[in-house]
């Protein structure tokens, strides 16, 4: 199907464990959940941007499988951020989350995904 799959990944939570944290343990724990989360969407062959807000978005274009793959990585980083958000708990006391939204489109509706892809990393085209 020709078209666009794009799936946004919301690590949540973020900002409430910046006051708890020191700052360098932050962005450790930053780093560790935004490695966690992009490593499936890039071994499902995503083209995949990080936004300043810790939200990522893993896109697939014109390929049929784009919404098999956006499923199983989406699986995939929910394992993986749940496993972390148990371990910060445990060790730190914190604790956050994350949300996945998975959209596509074909040809006619590529523009609207990708409006929607934009408004979920923070930009805006209008």
């Amino acid at each position: 199907m020709p078209g666009i799959v794009v799936a946004a990944v919301e690590l949540g939570g973020l900002a409430a464990v910046a006051e708890m944290l020191d700052p360098e343990v932050f962005k450790a724990t930053v780093r560790d959940l935004v490695e966690r989360a992009r490593t499936p969407l890039l071994e499902e062959g995503a083209r995949v941007e990080v936004s300043p807000g810790h939200t990522l978005l893993g896109t697939w274009e014109d390929r049929s499988d784009g919404a098999v793959s956006a499923v199983a990585a989406s699986l995939s980083i929910l394992q993986a951020i749940q496993e972390a958000a148990r371990e910060a708990e445990r060790r730190l006391g914190i604790r956050f989350w994350t949300r996945i939204g998975v959209h596509a489109a074909r040809d006619a509706d590529v523009e609207n995904v990708t409006i929607v892809a934009l408004a979920l990393k923070g930009h805006s085209r209008l």
